[in-house]
């Protein structure tokens, strides 16, 4: 054995220690592990088309546990020359508003709410509503989504646009990590403002629901093996003249 390799054994073993030494530190320290990535779920959706009536209409979960926490996002659009303003709550509480547009003549909201657990009744509870009657017919989607980021919640990535059909850069570019979850809605009108068009799902993304044919709600589950990418949520269109799209992440 070298001089030298003698020399540097007890370096190597100090080093080692050294190493061994942060095993358990977090719980010597009293640091929480960081839990794993999960991916997120849709564990519901619903969606309504109403023809004039202003509402409320209720929507309703049973979650499999009274423990159990969820993201509840609701997307909707409707006539807005009227002055109806949204008219939202989840478990009797106002959600987060994370974006309003004016997609003339027509207005949309999205809207979140984290952690829900189960009410005293067993039930998460969603009302839809408006402040008075649409002046054309109106949407909406109450979407539930199981492990979401509690801790780390972020709705700020998210984006909207609007354009004239067809319009391939009418797309959103959002960085996402792997099992995070990207949400979008579109909604289409023919020329003169007038609801109207067909919307089809990006292929790689999931149908939500579409209970009439200009209004559309997708998401997209990012790979569990991707490392963070940009997604560009799109919707197809056809018959239409103009759409407003807009996309939010949620991060598992």
């Amino acid at each position: 054995m070298s001089a030298a390799l003698i020399f540097l054994t007890p370096i190597f073993v100090l080093a080692i220690v050294a190493l061994l030494g942060f095993v358990g530190c977090d719980i010597a320290l009293g640091i929480p592990p960081i839990p794993p990535r999960v991916a997120i779920s849709r564990v519901y959706q619903f969606a309504g088309n109403q023809a004039s009536s202003r509402g409320p209409f209720p929507v309703t979960y049973s979650p499999p546990s009274a423990s159990d926490e969820f993201a509840v996002v609701i997307s909707m659009h409707w006539g807005n020359s009227g002055g109806a303003t949204a008219q939202v709550t989840v478990n009797g509480a106002t959600p987060q508003t994370i974006q309003t547009d004016t997609f003339d003549p027509q207005a949309v909201a999205h809207f979140i709410v984290n952690g829900v657990k189960a009410d005293t009744s067993g039930m998460i509870n969603v009302s839809v509503g408006l402040s008075s009657n649409s002046q054309t017919a109106w949407d909406y989607c109450v979407s539930i989504y199981d492990k979401v980021n509690q801790t780390n919640f972020n709705t700020q990535r998210q984006g909207t646009a609007q354009g004239s059909i067809p319009d391939a850069v009418n797309a959103i570019s959002i960085n996402a990590n792997a099992n995070d979850l990207v949400y979008a809605v579109a909604v289409s009108q023919k020329t003169g403002g007038f609801l109207g068009g067909n919307l089809s799902a990006n292929p790689s993304f999931t149908l939500v629901e579409t209970p009439i044919n200009y209004f559309l709600v997708e998401d997209l589950q990012v790979d569990k093996t991707a490392a963070m990418q940009p997604v560009l949520p799109i919707a197809t269109a056809s018959g239409g003249a103009k759409w407003y799209f807009f996309a939010m992440l949620l991060e598992a």
